[in-house]
Formats: structure tokens, C-alpha cells, sequence
């Protein structure tokens, strides 16, 4: 099982039960149903790729489950744990969706406000410089030791009190006596958080750690150009994205492709070109908050 982690008062407003932030994209995951009651939840939603799984986490838990062919989806699972009422939800293929769980009571944010001095000689490295990742970006964060002993087994982390960021996960052992908490947080926030680690010979020691989510890098087209093609020879090239919040939906803002070409929402110009010529269009692509970014291609058939 996953441990869970803290989020300042300044995210707390994440916990309003019943709320779905939904991407306003029309191929996204899509959620219908999100509730959380005495450790059972229930999600359901469409709009996901079609026989993949989707997964629900939290920052402690995990469920998932396959969609069917048409997209829809029903997770369930017992023992859920969300301290803050709130999940990602995503397929890895379309637009991810942020979402609080109704019926869910979230835990206090507050960290614990003193740490006790270590009972030995097992010792957490005092947090030095406080990181702070972009929405979207993937983030991992470090917890090292000194002096603990690992003589029959890894150092055992803990969750103490507050939140880590919505979107990352942990705390995961790193070795024999580190840890880290890793994933892509999605929502703007001061989180504070304590952990514990104890060692192999019970000595124990806390510290409380401070992780900063800011806004979102920029969303960006990052494809320059488009490949040229021929006539009647199979044509398949891949735009690129970076920054805002992923999953990326990409669309046809105006202009027109070379005949025989089509561009799929993931992102993909393919398809057999029937004529030559050069055809210039802009594609936009949709990151899973809404945010758009454009560019203009010229792209030649001969």
C-alpha cells in the first residue's frame, strides 16, 4: 500500500466534495461518477481509449480497471485511502482529469507542528532549499538519512501528517535508507507534509518538508516542420508538444492537409497522399486544462 502525503490551507479548497474538473476536450476522460465512502470507491466516466486501463490515484491508493470499446469505465475498490478527497484519472492515452470524490471526509492539512529528536542514530536530512515543480511536469523529490541502521532490512518510511501534491504518490524506499515522493502534480499549491522513517533497530526520527507547485510551463508546439511526402507512398509523422498539463488533443485549426492525410487527436499526420502540391494548415493542440497552442506547417507532396 501506498503512504500518503500534505498540501497547505492554500489547496484545501480542492476538498469541496462533488467536484469533477473535467478537460474540455472532446477526447479526454470524462467523469461521471466519483465518490469515496468508508474506504470504498466508486468512479465511473467515457471518453477513454477504448480497452485500455484506466487507473484512479490518490496520494496514497491505486485502483483501476479496463474501459470497454466504446470508451466507459467503472472502478471500484475497497480500502481506499484519499486523505485529501482527491484523484488523477487517467487512461496514459487521452487528457487526464483531476477530481474531487464526494461523500469524502479529507484529513486535517496541517503538518505535524514540532518534530520529537531522533531516538537514536537514524537521522532525516533537514530540508534545505524548498523544490518547486510546474503543473504537468514530472517531479521527484528526495528524502535521505544518516547514521541509520539497515543491518536486516531497508529503512521504514511513513506518512505523519499533512499533504503531499495532488498527482504524486509515496513515500517509495530508494535504496536501503532513502525515499521519494514522484509523479506529475496537477493542482497550484504550498504543500507541507511530515514523514517518519524508522531503522532496523527501531530507532526512529521526523521531519516535516515543504514542496512548492507552481503554474504550468507554457504550452508549446514543439514539431518545426513537417516531413515532405510523395504520391501515393504511405506518409506517418508525429507533432510534438511541451509545457501545460498532459494529456495533449490535437485538432485542425484551419487550412487543409494534402489529400489522402488526416490528423488523429493524439497527434499523428498519416495516411496515403493522392495529389502533389504543397497544402499549408495550423494544427492547435488542447493540453488537459483547456489551454491551446497553435502552428502553421507547409507541407509538400511530390
Amino acid at each position: 500500500m501506498l503512504r500518503a502525503v500534505a498540501i497547505s490551507a492554500a489547496a484545501a479548497a480542492v476538498a469541496l466534495a462533488g467536484l469533477v474538473v473535467v478537460p474540455t476536450t472532446a477526447a479526454a476522460v470524462t467523469v461521471s461518477r466519483a465518490e469515496l465512502r468508508g474506504g470504498q470507491l466508486r468512479l465511473d466516466g467515457v471518453n477513454a481509449a477504448p480497452g485500455v486501463t484506466v487507473t484512479v490515484t490518490s496520494a496514497s491508493s491505486s485502483a483501476g480497471a479496463r474501459s470497454d470499446i466504446s470508451g466507459a469505465y467503472h472502478v471500484q475498490a475497497s480500502n481506499f485511502r484519499a486523505d485529501d478527497c482527491t484523484v488523477v484519472v487517467s487512461d496514459r492515452q487521452t487528457a487526464l482529469a483531476t477530481v474531487t470524490l464526494s461523500g469524502c471526509t479529507p484529513a486535517p492539512v496541517t503538518p505535524t507542528p514540532t518534530n520529537p529528536a531522533p531516538s537514536g542514530t537514524c537521522v532525516i536530512t533537514p530540508s534545505g532549499a524548498t523544490p518547486t515543480y510546474p503543473v504537468g511536469a514530472l517531479a521527484t523529490t528526495y528524502f535521505t538519512t544518516s547514521g541509520c541502521n539497515t543491518s536486516t532490512g531497508p529503512a521504514q518510511w511513513s506518512f505523519l501528517s499533512g499533504r503531499i501534491p495532488v498527482g504524486m504518490t509515496g513515500p517509495y524506499f530508494q535504496g536501503q535508507d532513502a525515499a521519494a515522493l514522484s509523479g506529475v502534480p496537477t493542482l497550484e499549491a504550498t504543500y507541507s507534509f511530515t514523514l517518519g522513517v524508522t531503522d532496523s533497530v527501531g530507532a526512529t526520527d521526523t521531519q516535516t518538508f515543504t514542496v512548492v507547485v507552481a503554474a504550468p510551463r507554457p504550452l508549446t508546439v514543439t514539431t518545426a516542420s513537417t516531413a515532405p511526402g510523395a504520391v501515393r507512398s504511405a506518409y506517418w509523422v508525429i507533432l510534438g508538444a511541451d509545457g501545460g498539463l498532459p494529456g495533449y488533443t490535437w485538432s485542425l485549426a484551419s487550412g487543409a492537409l494534402p489529400a489522402g492525410l488526416q490528423l488523429t487527436p493524439r497527434g499523428s499526420i498519416a495516411g496515403t497522399p493522392t495529389a502533389s502540391g504543397t497544402s499549408s494548415f495550423t494544427v492547435a493542440v488542447t493540453d488537459a486544462r483547456g489551454a491551446t497552442a497553435v502552428r502553421t506547417f507547409a507541407l509538400t507532396v511530390a
